[in-house]
């Protein structure tokens, strides 16, 4: 059983405004540039699914596992990882910006928001859950949650090393 599930495209929209306010008008865009950014003349678009993940992170995420090699500048070397990877590292990249831009704006609640989420989708990605996030904020999980199904992504060593 999978860690996430697949929000419908005819219910995306309304899922990410929900999560994300104002910011979900722009953040596939955003989204696209970052990955375009990431991976270069890589990135042959594609088809992109919106997943919830057991603790409540949100991403849109590339079904590919296409290897891309993308550069490591903390590290000064090249990463080599699938399309899905990437798009999570990108997903990362854009809610870090958000996190940045409501700090600069003053928005304590969206800085807040922003911050949360994206320690939700570390935490996903790294197969954890430490807390859960909804609509209204995080909450500890409870035992029901604690038995939902989670799992490391497979490339999430290569992911924590593209991030740090």
């Amino acid at each position: 059983m999978d860690h996430y599930s697949v929000i419908p495209n005819e219910h995306a929209g309304d899922r990410l405004a929900a999560i994300m306010g104002k910011y979900a008008a722009t953040y596939d865009g955003d989204l696209f540039t970052a990955m375009a950014r990431l991976a270069g003349s890589q990135y042959p678009h594609g088809l992109w699914e919106l997943r919830e993940f057991s603790n409540g992170a949100l991403a849109m995420v590339l079904t590919s596992q296409e290897q891309v090699v993308i550069p490591n500048y903390s590290d000064l070397c090249d990463e080599t990882l699938g399309l899905e990877a990437a798009s999570l590292v990108a997903n990362c990249i854009v809610l870090s910006s958000y996190c940045m831009k409501a700090f600069e704006a003053g928005d304590e609640s969206a800085n807040e928001r922003f911050h949360d989420l994206y320690h939700a989708l570390r935490h996903a990605i790294a197969g954890v859950m430490n807390f859960r996030i909804a609509d209204t904020g995080i909450t500890e999980p409870t035992e029901e949650d604690l038995q939902l199904p989670r799992a490391k992504h497979p490339e999430s060593e290569v992911i924590n090393r593209l991030l740090n």
